[in-house]
């Protein structure tokens, strides 16, 4: 969707979906063309039963789009669990010696070793899959919605229902599941390394208060990230694109203005 000839390619958070970028689409698609992903188990995508699932895996399946769509001008916008993969994403491609995106985007980026929420930990329990599939989607949608947000924001039935239209069903909650027991990265330590070679501008934007991925991950990554600017919202959680829809927008606005102009 959008126009233009510079794209911009949008990866999710755990237990989301392309949901999560509403707020951005209809500004963003004037001057470029965005490709709203569904991560492998979420949302549209499809939830095979295989053992594939984690944010490395998932990395490896958006490199290899990348590379197969020989995109040559874009962007990574990522948050939380998909700011980690577009971090992932831009090291592979560039040690494979391949176009590596232009600017990146990360909202609330999971990409340090960090005490991991608790909701996210009573998923990797055992016997947690047996609860999760007796547990409404609602429900489910609810409870994490309300562990991202800042308290002063309530998110709406809306969104609720968005969120849980895309874990409805055992095969979604499985697939849920699955993300959250290996959402560490067995090669996070490899990672963390290679982020000093990443040249592209980035935006780090981040919720004051946020109590998922912490605002002290986006100072550390704005120190190791050499060409990367760290915006900061005031009473905002996890969920910038939600809770200050307006204003992460006009940040993020401003940043492709400067940093990753619309072509012609």
């Amino acid at each position: 969707m959008g126009r233009g000839d510079r794209h911009l390619v949008f990866l999710h958070g755990l237990g989301a979906n392309r949901y999560t970028w509403r707020s951005w689409e209809e500004r963003l698609g004037r001057e470029y063309r965005l490709h709203l992903v569904d991560l492998k188990g979420f949302g549209t995508a499809d939830r095979p039963r295989d053992d594939f699932y984690s944010p490395t895996d998932l990395a490896r399946e958006v490199t290899e789009f990348l590379v197969a769509s020989s995109m040559q001008d874009f962007g990574l916008v990522g948050h939380s669990m998909g700011g980690g993969i577009a971090l992932a994403v831009t090291s592979a491609l560039n040690a494979a010696g391949k176009t590596t995106p232009g600017a990146l985007i990360l909202v609330g980026a999971a990409a340090y070793p960090q005490t991991i929420p608790n909701l996210v930990h009573a998923a990797r329990l055992p016997g947690a899959g047996f609860a999760m599939a007796l547990t409404p989607a609602r429900v489910l949608a609810r409870l994490g919605l309300k562990a991202s947000y800042h308290p002063m924001h309530k998110p709406t039935p809306e969104t609720v229902a968005a969120y849980a239209k895309g874990l409805a069903g055992l095969r979604a909650r499985w697939a849920l599941r699955q993300v959250a027991a290996r959402v560490v990265p067995e090669d996070l330590e490899e990672l963390v390394r290679a982020y000093p070679r990443i040249q592209c501008p980035t935006l780090l934007l981040w919720g004051n208060e946020d109590r998922v991925i912490p605002r002290w991950v986006g100072e550390r990554l704005h120190r190791d990230l050499r060409d990367s600017e760290l915006r900061v919202l005031e009473q905002c959680g996890h969920v910038p694109t939600e809770e200050r829809p307006r204003a992460s927008l006009e940040i993020v606005a401003d940043f492709l203005a400067r940093r990753f102009p619309p072509s012609g």
